[in-house]
């Protein structure tokens, strides 16, 4: 309940500032519609390395916000995105390390694959690469049922302290949000 509080007020500016709430009926069905906002990427089946980075990306003056979907806010539904987020967080903070922009730009690339184009409205390839070094980075699970403060799922309820925990040891900002 502390965590839910902590950041409700944060989860709430950015759903209102960007859109996020969505009457969806699956993660598909709420990427889509994601898709009608035109500060935000959708780059939900971008892969890189098999390793989705994010389902959608958005950012504001300080901060990239790099959201990940799922439908429910309960034990397999929270194991499954943070476990997601926790990998994608991993796996962001080596390949920077190791491959620098090359690797950003070869996300960037499979984003304009998967999105038909061969540049994004949101940023060419130098922002996009530049937005993951001059900005915060915060991982955001958006879940479409079930995130409130009365969730009876403990399960769910450790697997988010945890997450916040493991992400906030690594650097990354964490925001836990119900988006439908």
């Amino acid at each position: 309940a502390e965590l839910y509080k902590l950041k409700l007020r944060d989860s709430s500016a950015l759903a209102a500032r960007f859109n996020l709430k969505k009457s969806a009926a699956n993660e598909t069905a709420y990427n889509k519609a994601l898709e009608n906002e035109k500060s935000i990427i959708v780059s939900h089946t971008a892969l890189h390395q098999n390793i989705e980075i994010a389902d959608a990306i958005f950012w504001d003056d300080t901060t990239l916000y790099l959201m990940h979907n799922k439908g429910t806010f309960d034990g397999i539904g929270a194991r499954d995105l943070l476990n997601q987020i926790l990998t994608a967080a991993e796996y962001l903070q080596k390949s920077r390390t190791i491959n620098g922009s090359y690797f950003l730009a070869e996300y960037y690339a499979q984003i304009c694959k998967t999105r038909k184009t061969s540049k994004l409205p949101q940023a060419t390839e130098q922002e996009f690469i530049n937005l993951f070094s001059d900005k915060k980075i915060c991982f955001i699970a958006g879940f479409l049922d079930g995130y409130k403060k009365g969730s009876k799922s403990v399960y769910a309820k450790y697997l988010t302290i945890e997450a916040n925990k493991k992400l906030s040891d690594k650097g990354y900002d964490y925001i836990p949000m119900g988006i439908n």
